[in-house]
């Protein structure tokens, strides 16, 4: 291997060993993003909830994945009986009219559904006779703040803070007879509807309004755990359904999916790249071979011309220069203006000659008769072959065709 090579491999390889110091040493900034993935570890993920969830509820109690859609998971006929319930925990719930039609079918034919969101559905909401408004902390109590709401679940159980829970919403309407309340947030001693349980038929549609309570940061934390574990507690359904809403988003669509999962792994992966990258830079440009410079071919016609020429000339016959020079012009005639030169001497030619060229009748009619004169002469001396090469030029200069 050449120099160059070993030292492009060197630079390569001192850039991988910083860049892996300097990634083990620095400390990860914590990532706050609301993901409410399963699979995510950071603070408001839902590892933890899936992990504990069979044990939260009762070992007896199994718990599966659903990576379908509510439309095509609740078409199974198997999931429509009083031993389900299904769980679903995000942002937003909004899965389209006749999606949350068939989940409230699965409802009233005696299933449990358990929905954890800051904000649902309008059809949802409009179907159960319930609606959704900002918790306005000031308005309920004007000297309080939002790190002052705590939450519980019935009026009379524990009062747990949540520290990093700002704004949440609540339910603002709640006038019917199959609606119960089972948990508030608290403005000082005002209680407000953040838990509803609506009786549906034969079986429970449960809707939460917070579902960072169910995230890992809050998991991990005793009294908040405690009020998780109650709530999913209302539950009575032997076999849990979890569905996982992110199943497309966290999975990569392509064979390395493992690596590019991983922060580590991927950084490793397009590192390498780089650095096989870099080698192929440096390998193919100091070996390359040299191109071989292939000059044109230069234009001789000039010094060609010079030589006939010279040799036209040492060769002492003026008329046979002559001749060429006329038998040249003549073809000259014929291209530029598309006349017969066989009689030079027919009137007709010289006054067609004349008009085409814009020469006068009389010095084309004089330059034909010297051409005509000239011509198959070998007795010419060079001062007539001067005479006919200037007559000829200066015939040419005028009409253009130079």
């Amino acid at each position: 291997m050449k120099n160059s090579s070993k030292f492009g491999l060197l630079i390569v390889l001192v850039v991988l060993v910083i860049i892996a110091v300097i990634d083990a040493t620095s400390r990860k900034p914590i990532d706050w993003s609301k993901t409410y993935n399963q699979r995510d570890k950071i603070p408001y993920g839902l590892y933890v909830l899936r992990e504990e969830l069979a044990y939260i509820l009762d070992d007896s109690i199994t718990v599966t994945d659903s990576k379908k859609s509510i439309y095509e998971l609740l078409e199974e006929d198997t999931l429509v009986n009083d031993h389900t319930a299904l769980i679903y925990i995000d942002q937003y719930f909004d899965i389209g009219e006749t999606a949350s039609k068939k989940m409230l079918d699965f409802a009233y034919a005696g299933g449990e559904v358990f929905i954890s969101s800051n904000e649902l559905s309008s059809e949802l909401l409009d179907t159960l006779n319930l609606s959704v408004a900002n918790l306005d902390v000031f308005k309920v109590s004007p000297s309080s703040l939002f790190e002052d709401v705590t939450y519980s679940l019935g009026r009379k159980g524990k009062k747990i803070k949540y520290d990093k829970i700002g704004d949440s919403n609540i339910f603002d309407l709640v006038d019917s007879t199959n609606i119960r309340v089972v948990g508030n947030a608290f403005v000082q001693q005002h209680g407000l509807p953040n838990f509803v349980e609506v009786s549906w038929g034969k079986g429970k549609v449960y809707l939460h309004l917070g579902p960072e309570m169910f995230t890992n940061y809050y998991m991990l934390k005793r009294n908040s755990y405690e009020y998780a574990s109650a709530a999913l507690k209302m539950l009575t359904a032997k076999q849990i359904i979890w569905y996982d809403s992110h199943y497309r988003e966290g999975e990569e669509d392509t064979p390395l999916r493992v690596i590019l999962s991983h922060p580590g792994l991927r950084e490793a992966w397009y590192l390498l790249l780089f650095g096989l990258l870099l080698f192929l830079i440096f390998k193919s440009k100091r070996e390359q071979r040299a191109v071989e410079v292939v000059e044109p071919e230069p234009n001789l016609s000039k010094e060609f011309a010079k030589t006939i020429a010279t040799l036209y000339y040492e060769n002492g016959e003026p008329g046979n220069m002559a001749d060429k020079k006329i038998d040249y012009f003549l073809f000259d005639v014929r291209r530029s203006f598309q006349l017969d030169t066989m009689d030079m001497d027919d009137e007709k030619f010289v006054k067609s000659l004349s008009l085409k060229s814009g020469i006068t009748l009389e010095e084309t009619r004089a330059l034909m008769s010297l051409i005509s004169s000239y011509r198959s002469r070998r007795d010419l001396t060079l001062d007539n072959l001067k005479t006919i090469h200037d007559k000829i030029e200066e015939f040419k200069t005028k009409s253009n065709m130079i």
